[in-house]
């Protein structure tokens, strides 16, 4: 398997739009990250889920920490130009998104979480393990 990325173009360049697009990605995850870490009540608020209780704040670093690190699996990837890893990475880092919204659909509708399935939160006591 010929690995020269050099001869069939397949490196993002710095000088590409692309990268300065794909660039945006993980300095937003980045951004969003430190502003958990810095402003939990108002992140939360913005995500769509109020945290008022000083006592949940961790919960808002984990996130905070999380999207952190989110970003900065992509940045050396896409700083060195390796298109298909960071393309790979991306593509992965989508779910976190998606699951977030699946957690947050579940809230709205008065369902809480069990380690199977979502049940409605008057159910829940009695499904649980």
């Amino acid at each position: 398997m010929n690995m020269n990325t050099d001869s069939n173009g397949s490196i993002l360049r710095k000088n590409s739009p692309l990268f300065w697009c794909t660039l945006v990605l993980p300095v937003a995850i980045i951004g969003l990250g430190i502003n958990f870490l810095l402003n939990p009540v108002g992140a939360s608020t913005d995500y769509g889920i109020p945290i008022h209780d000083p006592t949940a704040f961790p919960f808002m670093w984990i996130k905070g920490i999380r999207d952190i690190f989110s970003g900065l699996v992509i940045l050396p990837f896409l700083l060195r130009g390796d298109r298909r890893t960071t393309a790979t990475l991306v593509a992965i880092a989508i779910l976190i998104p998606v699951c977030d919204g699946l957690v947050f659909e579940g809230v709205r509708n008065g369902c809480a979480w069990n380690r199977i399935s979502i049940v409605p939160a008057d159910r829940h006591i009695l499904m649980a393990s």
